[in-house]
């Protein structure tokens, strides 16, 4: 017999330090269970920072691997979870091989600093060095 808490959402978060995998109550908000893991930094020259897309991509699943397994200790039915969110950086980013599947680079970190020259050139050709004024854009 499964625990009725239904319905649960699970989550995905990545962070700069960590994948982790949570389940909720969705009508509540209670946190069932959660599993997270640390994900390396990669620091290949001063000011910037990546990880390994394919570490991120496996801590993800042995996270989901584990709270599934949590859930059924506590008897709880994984049909009952009806979406899963994710959550990132957003400003990280990672380009994948469409047809190969693997990852081009390494992630490059919403930290990393490497584009600020750029980004203050393209400031200085900006009407009163607005930052603002390519949001409307």
């Amino acid at each position: 017999m499964s625990a009725n808490i239904d319905p649960l959402v699970g989550v995905v978060e990545h962070s700069t330090n960590f994948v982790r995998f949570s389940v909720f109550v969705a009508q509540s908000g209670q946190m069932i269970t959660y599993y997270q893991l640390e994900v390396n930094k990669i620091l290949p020259r001063e000011g910037w920072i990546e990880q390994d897309p394919v570490q991120i991509y496996e801590t993800v699943l042995q996270c989901i691997e584990v709270v599934t397994y949590k859930l059924s200790q506590l008897d709880i039915d994984l049909d009952q979870i009806k979406c899963i969110g994710i959550t990132n950086e957003r400003e990280s980013t990672v380009v994948w091989d469409k047809i190969t599947g693997q990852p081009f680079y390494n992630c490059i970190v919403w930290l990393d600093n490497r584009t600020s020259d750029l980004v203050e050139k393209i400031i200085d050709d900006i009407p009163g060095r607005d930052i603002n004024w390519l949001k409307k854009k």
